[in-house]
């Protein structure tokens, strides 16, 4: 799995592991957080690497907070 993407004048292809793409698949499908954590079966410290990874790529477009 992985992901594809335009950058400036180029392609960017790159590799993803199964629970990044998993949990990645899961909020573009309007999953929330908590939801594609269990999908992705990501423990706290995959869940802090994969959502670095979002930032630092620039992937996040919105945050939605719901009340409990």
């Amino acid at each position: 799995q992985g992901m594809i993407r335009i950058r400036h004048d180029s392609v960017e292809v790159r590799k993803l592991d199964r629970a990044a793409f998993s949990f990645i698949c899961a909020l573009a499908k309007g999953g929330t957080l908590g939801d594609a954590m269990t999908t992705a079966a990501l423990d706290a410290r995959a869940l802090t690497n994969v959502l670095a990874f979002l930032f630092a790529e620039g992937l996040v477009c919105s945050l939605t907070l719901k009340s409990a």
